[in-house]
């Protein structure tokens, strides 16, 4: 599997693009679902507590004359309703006085202890929302009314939503992938033309290419700029440090070699010129008068005795 790190800065930004268009179409749709959800929750509640303050309206006086057969009738035009599964009502000490279906598959609770001390009551479920409404006459509890819909629409709009949403989905990836192939041109072209060029002059030493000039004074036309001043800058250190060495070459060329050996006529102390004679014999002389002072006197005048001559060795060396 390849490594996102090595895959080209083109691939990469197309990624990325299309992450972010994707997360914040994510982002959005959720928030409008999550809004969407609370206000079907809320309409659900409101919508409910209408229906129980109708159904309690109508049957308070069927309630106390205990009159069976009117409770009925109220409970059975809430078949009107598609959403309600079932209406029941309650005494207060929690029988059941009359009960709605919709169907014979929708269980309607019991509550053994009574609804004396139950207020009203909501409860929101993925498949159902319940609601508990109590029936009073001024201050006195005279029974209660459990209402339970369905859900049925709410998921009929998460899945209108989720189409919605795919859809949109699918097209702003494409129109991201679309912006992508721009900012590709503009961005990753010049940056792969400089990695091209770096390749060329870093396997031929050839530091006279320079990348094409970026029209844009962003970063990436700085990079370009001071990617070609670079070379320059090593173009002209190359010049410099060559020039230095031909000249040196040159006189090497130019010189007399120091390994060639000496001949008996290139020897300057076997074949002395005229100049080298006369410079040795005027210092022999000097040598020769420099002695004869300091020399020590004899019983002889003029004379020196063999061998005391103080400057004989010098004179011979």
């Amino acid at each position: 599997m390849r490594n996102y790190r090595d895959d080209s800065i083109s691939r990469k930004l197309t990624r990325l693009n299309m992450l972010v268009a994707g997360l914040a179409l994510i982002l959005a749709c959720s928030s409008f679902v999550g809004f969407d959800i609370w206000t079907f929750r809320q309409g659900s509640i409101r919508n409910l507590t209408i229906q129980a303050r109708f159904v309690a309206t109508n049957t308070l006086a069927a309630i106390e004359a205990n009159d069976s057969p009117r409770i009925a009738s109220v409970l059975t035009s809430l078949q009107e309703v598609p959403n309600i599964m079932s209406a029941t009502i309650y005494s207060p000490d929690g029988r059941i006085v009359s009960v709605y279906h919709r169907d014979s598959s929708v269980s309607v609770p019991v509550f053994p202890g009574g609804l004396k001390e139950i207020s009203d009551r909501r409860r929101f479920r993925s498949h159902d929302v319940n609601l508990i409404y109590v029936i009073r006459d001024r201050d006195r509890v005279i029974g209660s009314i459990y209402i339970q819909t369905d859900t049925q629409r709410l998921h009929e709009r998460l899945m209108r939503y989720l189409q919605i949403v795919c859809v949109v989905m699918i097209a702003s990836l494409l129109a991201a992938f679309l912006l992508s192939a721009g900012a590709r041109r503009s961005i990753s072209d010049p940056i792969i033309h400089v990695t091209t060029i770096a390749k060329i002059v870093s396997h031929d030493r050839n530091y006279q290419l320079r990348a094409t000039p970026s029209k844009s004074r962003d970063e990436i036309g700085m990079l370009i700029q001071s990617f070609n001043e670079m070379l320059g800058h090593i173009e002209a250190r190359d010049a410099d440090l060559q020039r230095p060495t031909t000249n040196s070459t040159a006189a090497s060329w130019n010189a007399p070699s120091s390994s060639k050996p000496l001949t008996r006529s290139s020897n300057p102390f076997r074949t002395p010129s005229p100049m080298t004679f006369a410079l040795r014999s005027a210092a022999l002389t000097a040598l020769a008068r420099h002695c004869s002072s300091i020399a020590p006197r004899s019983s002889t005048p003029g004379t020196i005795p063999p061998g005391s001559h103080p400057c004989r060795h010098r004179a011979h060396g």
